[in-house]
């Protein structure tokens, strides 16, 4: 009995960690199967073009009628002096937003409830939000300047990062809804702040996934490079 008593009262925690490992173990499974012998290189020296098959925007030459793929440089902030911001660059600001949403709601649950509840909600759909600009940067046919990972390890990485935001997702969203409801309380939080520190984490591992691997590899100086 005292043994079920203390795991009810350490489910948040047990749920927070075993996200933790679960996530740990996708990155791994995505960046494993590259290092094995006779794997292409995990930086490639060259360019490289990431097609996105049904999703690749093709333009008919009028003078073959034959039909062209069009390929679109990748840039990782996009074209600033347009006010064109990248794909990526809209979804790690809406995941930021969404953590300082999250970090937030875990000030507010001891004093306001269910306005932290509110704010966990908002960080949900603010994650989702970026999540579904992250996605995007893959629909197309894209062109990626050398000395970037292989392109099939980085859509592999971004797609444990998607997978590690679901996760997150439901183990923020059940306490949330429950907050809602009244279920969850002060006296019984059922890892309402936990749910939302794992929030700030999952946005946390994105910059640092997205500052290492998108914006320092990228030649900002290389006028070739810049946006059109």
């Amino acid at each position: 009995m005292a043994a079920r008593d203390l795991l009810a009262r350490n489910a948040g925690l047990i749920a927070f960690l075993a996200v933790q490992a679960v996530a740990i173990a996708l990155w791994l499974s995505a960046l494993l199967p590259s290092l094995a012998p006779g794997e292409p290189p995990l930086v490639e020296s060259a360019q490289q073009i990431w097609s996105g098959g049904g999703h690749s925007t093709v333009e008919t030459d009028f003078r073959t009628g034959q039909g062209i793929v069009g390929v679109e440089r990748f840039h990782p902030l996009g074209d600033i002096a347009t006010l064109q911001p990248s794909p990526l660059f809209l979804g790690t600001l809406l995941l930021l937003a969404g953590a300082g949403a999250a970090g937030l709601a875990t000030f507010l649950f001891s004093t306001r409830l269910l306005l932290a509840a509110g704010l966990a909600m908002g960080a949900l759909v603010a994650g989702l939000g970026g999540c579904a600009f992250i996605a995007m940067q893959w629909q197309g046919d894209t062109a990626f300047p050398p000395n970037f990972l292989n392109t099939y390890l980085l859509n592999g990485l971004t797609r444990a990062f998607l997978v590690q935001v679901g996760l997150g997702f439901v183990l923020l969203a059940i306490p949330a809804v429950l907050a809602i409801a009244g279920v969850v309380t002060r006296e019984r939080p059922l890892g309402f702040r936990l749910a939302a520190l794992n929030w700030v984490i999952v946005a946390a591992v994105w910059v640092i996934f997205y500052v290492a691997c998108h914006v320092i590899p990228f030649p900002l100086a290389d006028e070739a490079w810049n946006p059109i």
